[in-house]
């Protein structure tokens, strides 16, 4: 037996105690903590560093689609980092939309009365909250109610990433991101004609624990994503890749940001 082998069992004999068990649970929080998963900032500044690391990548005039927009929280941030970006909002829940739309021409941003999945048509929205809307609200059965919750049902549109794309005449999305409470995939199968087109150039999507009802894993997420390496934004704005990290590193079901870019940039 090696030296590092010996040292392992050595150190699980005594962290498998039944009195180190409040410890080894401080200790894993504080671990996830450090490479980025749970770091829940309502303002949002973690983002908003991430955005200014990552615009010496972008054009000046680069184009954002925020997919997932709710009442701005997002385009807001992108607009402080990118001054001079075009973006684009897009919330179909239109109690949300409404107060999107109303600070639309303060933020000079494109608010879209729609939301984007694998395919154009009809879907059901469920939010605890539809007069005023939360930042909750979902295409994915079975949150609310897990919770304990009967939501509301909301018939809403939907468009694709690809259509609205060829729709607007855009050649390329500069930074695409994505916040839609475990329907990320759906997103990204109606992008295919973009990321296979490699016009897509980063990629920002949630994850958290919205995917086990979606039944998503980190897997699933990066086969839609060939050419691309997958890194969890941290708490100071930085990236950790996490492409090549073991499972139980990878499907952490917790919140999360994480960044797709193109193999081979530098980040």
């Amino acid at each position: 037996m090696n030296v590092k082998w010996a040292a392992k069992l050595a150190a699980a004999r005594i962290f498998s105690r039944p009195f180190m068990q409040r410890l080894n649970s401080i200790m894993f929080r504080l671990a996830v903590s450090g490479m980025g998963v749970g770091n829940y900032d309502a303002a949002w500044s973690d983002e908003l560093r991430m955005l200014r690391k990552l615009r010496k990548h972008l054009p000046a005039k680069a184009i954002v689609l925020d997919v997932g927009a709710n009442i701005s929280q997002y385009s807001r941030i992108a607009r402080q980092a990118l001054p001079d970006a075009q973006i684009y909002s897009f919330e179909p829940n239109p109690a949300s939309f409404a107060r999107l739309k109303a600070r639309s021409e303060q933020l000079r941003i494109h608010a879209v009365p729609r939301g984007c999945g694998a395919a154009p048509g009809k879907m059901t929205l469920f939010d605890s909250d539809p007069d005023s809307g939360t930042g909750l609200a979902t295409l994915v059965p079975g949150v609310f109610e897990q919770r304990g919750v009967e939501p509301a049902r909301i018939d809403v549109e939907l468009t694709t990433i690809d259509d609205f794309c060829e729709e607007h005449g855009l050649d390329e999305i500069h930074l695409l991101k994505i916040d839609v409470e475990g329907f990320e995939k759906a997103v990204l199968q109606g992008a295919t004609r973009m990321i296979s087109g490699k016009k897509v150039r980063f990629i920002q999507f949630e994850f958290n624990e919205m995917n086990l009802l979606s039944h998503t894993t980190m897997e699933d997420m990066q086969a839609l994503l060939p050419g691309y390496r997958l890194h969890r934004i941290l708490y100071d704005g930085g990236l950790l890749p996490i492409h090549s990290a073991p499972e139980i590193r990878r499907n952490l079901f917790d919140y999360q940001n994480i960044v797709a870019a193109e193999a081979g940039v530098l980040l």
